[in-house]
C-alpha cells in the first residue's frame, strides 16, 4: 500500500537533513501503516503531529505529550465505568 500522508520536505535542507527526515517519514510510515491494519485513518490532529516529526520540528516526546494532552481534553468529561 502506497500512503502519500506527508507533505514534501522544504527546500533549502541540506543532504544530512534531507537523510534525517527521510529516515523519520519512514518510521512515522511505519507506525500508521500498522495503526491502518485495525483502525481507521487517523484524524487531522494526529496526521498534523507526524507532520511536525518528520520535518523534525516535533521530538517524538513532544508528539506523545501533545497526543496525551488532547486524549485529555477531548475525553475528561467522559464518565469512567
Amino acid at each position: 500500500m502506497l500512503l502519500d500522508v506527508f507533505k514534501p520536505a522544504h527546500p533549502g535542507l541540506t543532504p544530512e537533513q534531507v537523510e534525517a527526515r527521510n529516515a523519520r517519514e519512514k518510521s512515522a510510515l511505519s507506525s500508521l501503516a500498522g495503526i491502518l491494519t485495525n483502525a481507521p485513518m487517523p484524524d487531522s490532529f494526529a496526521v498534523d503531529l507526524m507532520q511536525g516529526y518528520v520535518d523534525g520540528e516535533l521530538s517524538l516526546a513532544e508528539v506523545k505529550e501533545r497526543i496525551i494532552a488532547e486524549t485529555k481534553r477531548r475525553y475528561s468529561s467522559v464518565p469512567s465505568q
